[in-house]
């Protein structure tokens, strides 16, 4: 044996949370949607419904980049908060039933979480009944797509605490 280790690429996952049927709120999966093709393999590229559903699309991630809609008051529809999430996140993140620290938290606890996690929410106008997204609400789709490729090609998501959202407003 020549004592060299197997390298392990531990993947990239970036996950779109959110439903399509309940306006603002399919921002998500709008966002991995407008980045399939454009991401080198091993990057996967995944669509959930609910923040339980994460404990297994980023189970041994190195990195899980989670895309969801936010509501805030008074809101900023478009608006495009990003940061990295530790043990001090501001919760809740996002209009689901467990919010994605919590989410974070149980899969610790089951040993499914990912090394780190970086979150974009996108401030939504309206979540309720009905497909589609607002006009503002789409408008960020493609900036917030070009922001994750660049950042999950790069490798340049950064190793630090959270910090307050950053304001990336769709141009």
């Amino acid at each position: 044996m020549s004592g060299r280790r197997p390298i392990v690429v531990r993947p990239i996952v970036v996950i779109g949370l959110g439903n399509e049927y309940r306006g603002d709120d399919g921002v998500g999966p709008a966002v991995v949607r407008a980045l399939h093709g454009r991401l080198p393999p091993p990057i996967r590229v995944v669509e959930v419904a609910d923040d339980v559903d994460l404990l297994d699309v980023w189970a041994g991630a190195a990195l899980a980049v989670v895309v969801d809609a936010v509501l805030c008051t008074p809101p900023i529809p478009g608006r495009v908060h990003r940061w990295v999430v530790g043990d001090g996140v501001p919760a809740p993140l996002g209009g689901h039933g467990v919010d994605v620290a919590a989410a974070l938290a149980l899969a610790r606890v089951l040993g499914r979480s990912p090394e780190r996690v970086v979150v974009y929410a996108i401030e939504g106008a309206r979540v309720g009944t009905g497909a589609g997204l607002s006009a503002a609400v789409r408008r960020a789709v493609p900036a917030t797509a070009r922001a994750i490729a660049s950042e999950v090609i790069s490798g340049n998501a950064p190793h630090r605490e959270p910090t307050q959202p950053v304001d990336r407003r769709a141009r």
